[in-house]
């Protein structure tokens, strides 16, 4: 995007152009914008034109030793460096030798830089603000090769085929394969691979999976319940693309001491009947020849069946009072 206060910036007075160079140095050393830079060639070109005096030169001065500075840390930091980036510090320090007797004196503040960048800023820039000699705009950028190098290993890693994997499902596999020599616990449920029971049982060991590096040595051991809860497709350790054995593809997250759910099935016979409810209880009263087997009434053992019914006087009463 074009920074506004860049635009027609050659045609203020050179006391403004400096002012506003040092007030936008952060954007004018940050991406590099091609309008941007156009309108810098004319700041630049005015300078060489006009008369500065010793705080126009100071102020110049502060805006190259600025630019020197991100220029490492932004190289530092993995960021490109634009061949046309380097032209803005040339440029300026062109017209700070047309209007000063002293040449710029180099000195980027290199404190707790990689050996890289030291070597990016002494081997390459140094020699550029003593030459003064523009680059081209087609050059390629310059890139930390630390940085290069981790993103060419990252690509690698991704379009590289699955890591090929193995359970180890006895102790004894998993000391074959190297486990005793890695770490003691899963890195992901923190707990032990062997864990140790009481005098008089042996210790207790969950599967395990591993998968192989580069140099085809079984690393990264998971328990294989643990890595339910993962993606499929990759380490989550390492973020390595894996191939997960087949026993694995369906399986379900369970925790390795946990009991399965057993499902309980209800019988199909029925319960036989209380002594209670048999149409032959002994203490239930014979069947009066009178009754009609049609009734759906059942009497209680206790009672007679012919006893009339007996109505409380509470409810004679409510009934006639319902007559009326």
């Amino acid at each position: 995007m074009q920074n506004h206060a860049l635009v027609n910036l050659a045609q203020q007075s050179v006391k403004m152009i400096i002012r506003r160079l040092n007030t936008e140095r952060s954007v004018i050393f940050g991406e590099h914008n091609e309008e941007d830079y156009q309108n810098l060639v004319a700041v630049f070109a005015r300078l060489n034109r006009e008369q500065l005096n010793d705080e126009n030169v100071e102020d110049l001065v502060e805006f190259v030793d600025y630019a020197i500075d991100a220029i490492a840390a932004r190289y530092n930091h993995g960021y490109e460096i634009h061949p046309g980036t380097l032209n803005l510090v040339i440029m300026a320090i062109q017209a700070l030798a047309r209007h000063s007797q002293q040449p710029y004196v180099f000195h980027p503040r290199l404190e707790m830089m990689m050996p890289e960048t030291v070597d990016f800023m002494v081997g390459i820039v140094e020699p550029m603000t003593q030459n003064l000699q523009l680059l081209a705009l087609h050059h390629a950028p310059w890139v930390n090769p630390v940085f290069v190098a981790r993103e060419a290993a990252r690509q690698e890693r991704e379009e590289a085929p699955g890591a090929e994997t193995r359970i180890a499902r006895t102790l004894a596999e998993f000391r074959a394969m190297g486990g005793d020599a890695m770490e003691a616990n899963c890195p992901l449920c923190m707990e032990a691979f062997i864990e140790h029971s009481p005098k008089g049982r042996g210790p207790v060991f969950v599967p395990v999976v591993f998968h192989k590096d580069e140099k085809g040595k079984w690393f990264h051991p998971m328990h294989t319940v643990c890595v339910n809860d993962v993606k499929k497709e990759e380490c989550p350790m390492c973020r390595v693309k894996v191939i997960w054995p087949k026993m694995m593809a369906n399986r379900k997250t369970r925790r390795p001491n946990s009991e399965p759910t057993r499902s309980v099935k209800r019988s199909v016979k029925r319960s036989p009947r209380s002594p209670g409810r048999s149409p032959r209880s002994p203490g239930r009263s014979p069947r009066s020849p009178g009754r009609s087997p049609r009734s759906p009434k059942k009497r209680s053992p206790g009672r007679s069946p012919r006893s009339p019914k007996k109505r409380s006087p509470g409810r004679s009463v409510k009934r006639r009072s319902a007559d009326f």
